[in-house]
């Protein structure tokens, strides 16, 4: 999981804090098997507690700026990602423990899903067809975007930011090799809380 500053990603159309409904907007998600699920946060100069992950011992963790955060989970086991002020986004990404060159993919799961969002009830699966989350619980408006590539070095070089902004990408590599993974490539994230709606194929 990741989050995005919206000032700093104008295609981002996050749920308002006006839409936030009670008591804050979060996402749960059951892991079918064992799965690392990696959060960070890109907003510079904020206070820390902006983005908290509930696990099913209800311990509270909080995910620092510009740090990324590796969760394990056992198969059963859920992870409630809790959007505390409501504006950010959050790229996710999801790894079967002890299996290399697989990931959480947001294609296959929109081949399977015949859907471009996912919802509550909703299995999403792997680059292998193989189940690694079920979403078993949502309070925001929903309509998490699958489409939106991860924010990268290469992205915001290319937007004339520069060579040393924090992004999604590198704080996923640096969460895997914490824990001794790697993934070529950087996976699609399936964006939570950012709404990106496609009309007529805009």
């Amino acid at each position: 999981l990741a989050l995005r500053d919206p000032a700093e990603a104008p295609t981002v159309l996050p749920s308002s804090d006006a839409n936030l409904p009670a008591p804050l907007q979060a996402v749960q998600l059951t892991a079918m098997g064992f799965a690392r699920t990696l959060v960070s946060h890109l907003r510079r100069g904020v206070p820390p507690k902006w983005l908290c992950c509930e696990t099913p011992m209800t311990q509270l963790l909080t995910v620092p700026a510009a740090h990324g955060l590796a969760v394990p989970l056992q198969a059963g086991a859920s992870l409630r990602v809790v959007n505390t002020p409501g504006t950010q986004v959050v790229d996710t990404w999801a790894f079967p423990d002890g299996v290399d060159g697989e990931f959480l993919s947001m294609e296959h799961c929109r081949e399977v899903l015949q859907r471009i969002v996912f919802e509550p009830g909703d299995m999403l699966v792997t680059n292998r067809y193989r189940p690694l989350l079920e979403i078993t619980g949502d309070t925001s408006p929903g309509g998490h975007d699958t489409l939106i590539a991860a924010c990268s070095a290469a992205m915001y070089r290319h937007a004339g930011a520069g060579d040393d902004h924090a992004n999604c990408a590198d704080n996923l590599a640096a969460a895997l090799a914490g824990h001794g993974r790697s993934c070529p490539g950087t996976p699609a994230p399936w964006n939570l809380f950012m709404q990106a709606p496609v009309i007529d194929g805009h």
